[in-house]
């Protein structure tokens, strides 16, 4: 099931360096205006401001607003309460409303100066829209010293990272030699220095520290990135391939440890939330467990991205009829949903593989539904490069070889860093006798396979062409 993604939305775009409070992406429905404008007040005022009132769009998650307007209102009852107006801020970031969060916790450090989490809260959405706001902002949290040592040390290397992205190299290699020092196997600190080597052109010591970030799971996948940019610069083409191959297959790295931000994501709910909690459970291996909390919200909230997820995880755990159920809903909901589309043809795919040798019929039937699916995907998306994939292995096992050339020829152009592609490509071509071609595309899978994967090896072998024998 290696196709299936952690969660429904995974890209295999590396993530930013930091997150915006929302991990998974999924956008809220809540405008907030006051007066028709934007929420803007001064922390020098005498009387103290009014809480955000909310203007609800059509489909807004229930749990969001009841969530929002329960800590509304203690505000309202106490608006001298950091504690309070902290609250308020936590669960507007926690849903992705940064804006609106930023004066909640602007009035919350007016009200209580010495607690560090109002200034860093701040800082971090600072972080990535305005950094040079943000810096000031992270210097102050820190001068404030969290009494939790991992919060001081998380806020002390997202400064760094901040400082380094605005060239200010030397202060961020202080900052992150401090958390070496604090920690010397910290896998953010230890990344951190090899971008400050990247950064002053020291090409050897950045490989030397990445190499081994590639085995740990707190980074391999930003690492193999790094690690892929600086083998092609090197001109080492096989090895910057398997790194390549490397990141595409690796899950997104998690979240960097931050004591604080946990208190942001323990306050979503809904929707949200299951799914956080859902990747969570995934991420551990626990896939019933996830199931058990997505299929019941399916039912009773059937939002499309909580069906895409039900329908991933059921596939995870190889029920593909109650997956194609889920990703069949969906799209009756949402016709134009993509990843629905191309989601089911997987499902369909993957039923075909299951079925005996004497039920061919019925195998025909699912490969042509899977191509209809392949091909809806690719028409709402022109370059869904896996999309493309499988629509021309349906076509392989329907025996259109011409159409299943056409359709993998399109995979290779939009995922050349792909095994699979050029790997079926070449079985297609072979097929239609084309071998010369075939060989060369099978050629181009070898070179991007991962040690132990000897499907391009074995191809090689079929079709006569010469090949080394695969490491691993």
């Amino acid at each position: 099931m290696s196709d299936l993604p952690a969660t429904p939305i995974t890209s295999i775009v590396p993530p930013t360096r930091r997150r915006r409070w929302v991990g998974i992406g999924i956008a809220t429905c809540i405008l907030l205006t006051v007066g028709g404008g934007g929420i803007w007040w001064s922390v020098t005022q005498s009387r103290p401001p009014q809480p955000p009132v909310m203007m609800i769009a059509e489909g807004a998650d229930p749990a969001v607003v009841a969530a929002v307007e329960k800590a509304r209102q203690q505000v309202l009852a106490d608006p001298k309460s950091a504690t309070h107006w902290g609250e308020l801020g936590m669960v507007f970031a926690a849903h992705g409303l940064d804006p609106e969060a930023e004066p909640c916790f602007a009035e919350a450090e007016r009200l209580d100066p010495a607690d560090p989490r109002w200034p860093y809260f701040r800082g971090f959405a600072a972080s990535v829209r305005d950094p040079d706001r943000a810096i000031p902002l992270l210097k102050r949290a820190i001068t404030l010293k969290p009494n939790d040592p991992e919060a001081l040390l998380a806020a002390r290397l997202l400064l760094a990272e901040v400082l380094l992205d605005q060239h200010q190299t030397d202060a961020a290699e202080v900052l992150f030699r401090e958390g070496v020092t604090q920690n010397p196997f910290n896998p953010r600190a230890q990344f951190g220095l090899s971008q400050v080597a990247l950064t002053r052109g020291d090409r050897k010591a950045a490989r030397e520290m990445l190499s081994p970030l590639a085995e740990s799971p707190a980074v391999r996948k930003r690492a193999a990135i790094l690690l892929t940019t600086l083998a092609r610069e090197e001109g080492e083409l096989t090895a910057a391939a398997r790194y390549e191959e490397s990141a595409r297959l690796l899950p997104d790295d998690p979240s960097w440890p931050d004591p604080y931000l946990l208190q942001i994501r323990s306050r979503e709910v809904g929707r949200q939330g299951i799914l956080r909690e859902v990747q969570s459970l995934e991420a551990a291996g626990q896939l019933s467990r996830a199931a058990q909390l997505l299929i019941p919200r399916a039912h009773d909230d059937p939002d499309p991205w909580i069906l895409v997820s039900a329908g991933t995880t059921m596939g995870k755990l190889r029920d593909y009829s109650r997956a194609k159920e889920f990703f069949r809903e969906c799209l009756r909901r949402d016709p134009g949903h993509a990843q629905a589309h191309y989601f089911l043809a997987i499902m369909l795919f993957y039923e075909v593989e299951t079925l005996r040798r004497d039920q061919q019929e019925k195998a025909r039937g699912l490969l042509r539904e899977a191509a209809d699916s392949a091909r809806s995907a690719v028409a709402l998306r022109p370059d869904y490069g896996l999309a493309w994939l499988y629509l021309g292995r349906a076509r392989l096992g329907l025996g259109d070889t011409n159409g299943a050339i056409e359709a993998l020829q399109q995979a290779v152009a939009c995922r050349p860093e792909f095994v699979d592609p050029h790997l079926y490509l070449a079985e297609a071509l072979a097929g239609g006798g084309r071998i010369e071609e075939a060989v060369c595309n099978a050629r181009n899978a070898q070179k991007l396979a991962r040690p132990g994967d000897t499907r391009p090896h074995q191809l090689l072998d079929r079709l006569g062409g010469k090949s080394p024998s695969p490491k691993g």
